[in-house]
């Protein structure tokens, strides 16, 4: 890339980094459902209570310690947000998000120095590409994405810039990323020990002396987790294992199982298109181990079946239950890195690649747009907005038993007489319906108006039907921001 295309990149990155910053001022997009299953135990530590959630804690209800997942997503990020608002949550994860971003740009300058600097008959409108390209490297990091996934691609792209530069100790740092890994996602552990075993076979590092290290940074890595870890490691195992029967499921339905397909690999938020894109990354994959590389050819045949065992392994964990498609977008940044390779194979993959790279762009797009037509005619713009008007017109609300759903945790966070409740047009799930309070949240309710709840009456409701439209087009069904009702217990006689 030429000096003319490095000041632009810059100025977009620029540009992406300052609109997530105003994303994460406002507290844009909610936080998702999964947020509560960890980032509370992180103000939990800063608050000196330990590794605990009081807010969720599938495998006993009378047991609140954080025993369901590997620890270090919450460790981090308790270091990275000391402050427990929702404002300093949503900053330390765009930090996060930004940091990412970053290390991929450089990633993509390396692979293009080290691959494509001779064939930049395929870059002549670099302009147009370099812009898709990082408009689609920000799709790989959805706003206010707060599942460990999150750290794991910041992890992916540490790894692949170890293993593409000239770095010493290279087999030494990749060690203690992939233990790292491991504590933060046990699946994406395992997916990047595969890749990093990849690459020694293609790169001949296999040696005596290799095992050696690799070993003893095994070995010290979960030594230094074992003194840190204040449970034991048989009840996280056990926790683990509980947790994961109770949330993984497969459905029998066809229609639903095509239905959820559909909103989580071609038409989803996040990741538009994103199956497409998983599976050139597959072709383009096989391609470099297989004809693009200069090694002896029985490690190229190895490299291929371990290349295979990881993709059956992608395949498994993602379509075992299909909402469970982070397994498969953790991956999302080399998926894009490989796009971004897959232009000097042929001609028609700069279309392909462009395409699906506009397209996996989309998400952020509609997001943007979203934000600003939310600020257009929303008075609950921001969680700080709420957080202060529920506190100043329901000053008891802070002691009082109060039932929240999921995006409201911030605020409840510090009432120990809090619990999560699932509120849609179903009804309210809770194991308690004595709450005096019960904060409801429009967004992921699919409801227009707040239902009827018996022994409740409702005292605010700020609920919207108007579709989110741009320019006639509609985006959602409904604004994207803190539409929340409040319903008061009524006294007993």
């Amino acid at each position: 890339m030429n000096k003319k295309a490095w000041i632009y990149s810059t100025i977009i990155v620029l540009i992406i980094s300052i609109i997530w910053f105003l994303f994460a001022l406002i507290g844009y997009p909610l936080f998702s459902g999964d947020t509560i299953c960890f980032l509370p135990t992180s103000f939990e530590l800063n608050n000196n209570n330990g590794l605990i959630n009081h807010i969720y804690h599938p495998i006993d209800k009378f047991d609140t310690r954080f025993l369901f997942y590997p620890p270090f997503y919450p460790w981090f990020f308790s270091l990275i947000n000391p402050l427990t608002t929702a404002s300093s949550a949503y900053i330390a994860l765009y930090t996060l998000q930004v940091l990412s971003f970053i290390l991929m740009i450089f990633n993509l300058y390396i692979i293009y120095k080290n691959f494509l600097v001779k064939k930049t008959i395929y870059l002549k409108s670099y302009f147009i590409f370099t812009t898709l390209l990082i408009v689609s490297a920000s799709g790989c990091f959805p706003p206010g994405y707060s599942r460990p996934e999150a750290l794991c691609k910041f992890f992916l792209l540490t790894a692949i810039y170890v293993a593409l530069s000239k770095l010493n100790y290279k087999l030494i740092i990749l060690s203690v990323i992939s233990i790292m890994s491991v504590l933060t996602s046990p699946v994406f552990g395992v997916y990047l020990m595969l890749l990093i075993s990849i690459y020694v076979v293609l790169t001949d590092n296999f040696s005596i002396k290799a095992v050696i290290q690799v070993s003893s940074t095994t070995i010290l890595c979960f030594s230094l987790f074992l003194l840190l870890y204040p449970y034991s490691i048989n009840e996280l195992l056990e926790g683990i294992v509980k947790h994961s029967k109770n949330v993984v499921f497969t459905s029998n339905n066809s229609i639903k199982m095509d239905r959820d397909f559909v909103d989580n690999h071609i038409l989803s938020t996040d990741t538009f298109f994103g199956i497409f894109i998983f599976i050139i990354a597959v072709g383009v994959s096989f391609y470099l181990v297989l004809r693009e590389s200069t090694f002896i050819f029985y490690n190229r045949y190895i490299s291929a079946f371990l290349l295979f065992l990881f993709i059956s392994l992608i395949i498994y964990f993602s379509f075992k239950t299909i909402n469970m498609s982070y397994y498969m977008y953790v991956l999302s940044p080399l998926m894009i890195l490989l796009l971004f390779y897959s232009i000097t194979i042929n001609r028609t993959f700069v279309v392909i690649a462009s395409t699906l790279m506009f397209a996996f762009s989309l998400p952020f797009i509609r997001l943007m747009i979203v934000f600003v037509e939310n600020g257009s005619y929303n008075r609950n713009f921001s969680i700080q907005a709420v957080e202060r008007k529920i506190n100043h017109t329901y000053p008891s609300i802070k002691k009082s038993t109060v039932g929240f759903t999921s995006s409201f945790w911030p605020i409840f966070i510090p009432n120990m007489n809090a619990e999560l409740i699932v509120y849609n047009s179903q009804g309210v799930n809770t194991n308690n319906m004595k709450h005096k309070f019960l904060v409801v949240q429009q967004v992921y309710s699919n409801l227009k108006s707040p239902i009827i709840i018996p022994g409740y009456r409702i005292v605010e409701n700020n609920f919207s039907d108007k579709p989110m439209t741009f320019l006639g087009v509609k985006l959602a069904s409904q604004p994207s921001t803190y539409q929340y009702a409040i319903y008061e217990r009524k006294q007993e006689f």
